[in-house]
């Protein structure tokens, strides 16, 4: 049997971007659960990758049992911090390899009473033994056209899902 590696959105947006950056545009964005065919120079690995909305975990909707890779997918709230902490009792006995809490984005500058600083993220990450995975750093070049900046992200986005892609794969996965 496959590797399992479930994707737990827990932001309003949708996860179609990831799907379609790692299955191909060919991908049916109604089905969930989908078999990814990873092959490298190094090796070939064939994972079962699961999309899921983290409500469905809340509401005990899904096995963790073989689950070996799990990814956060969240924004910087702190209701956010909190249902992570409230999924993560929930799985967490399921002893998955790889944890990968993915942000945009975490700064210590918080503007908002709601939003959880960088700090608090990497302090809830290291004590539940996650790695936080930032997609996207602070462009401090305004003189970018906004074109060159939609390219400079979406190459960000490709760099940092290679990344995960590596850190998913790198457990006992492979």
């Amino acid at each position: 049997m496959p590797p399992n590696c479930k994707v737990i959105n827990f932001t309003p947006s949708s996860l179609s971007w990831l799907q379609k950056m790692i299955l191909g545009d060919k991908t049916s964005l109604d089905t969930t659960t989908h078999q990814w065919k990873v092959v490298t120079k190094y090796y070939k690995a064939e994972v079962v990758l699961k999309m899921l909305q983290h409500q469905a975990v809340l509401d005990d909707a899904e096995d963790f049992t073989d689950t070996e890779a799990i990814v956060f997918y969240c924004d910087t709230t702190k209701d956010t911090l909190a249902n992570a902490e409230t999924v993560w009792l929930k799985i967490k006995e399921s002893s998955p390899a790889v944890c990968l809490f993915v942000v945009e984005t975490a700064t210590d500058d918080v503007k908002d009473k709601n939003e959880a600083s960088r700090t608090q993220i990497l302090d809830w990450c290291l004590s539940n033994q996650f790695e936080l995975v930032e997609c996207n750093e602070e462009n401090d070049d305004e003189s970018d056209s906004e074109e060159q900046f939609d390219e400079k992200r979406l190459g960000d986005k490709r760099n940092n899902f290679r990344r995960l892609k590596r850190l998913i794969l790198g457990s006992n996965l492979s």
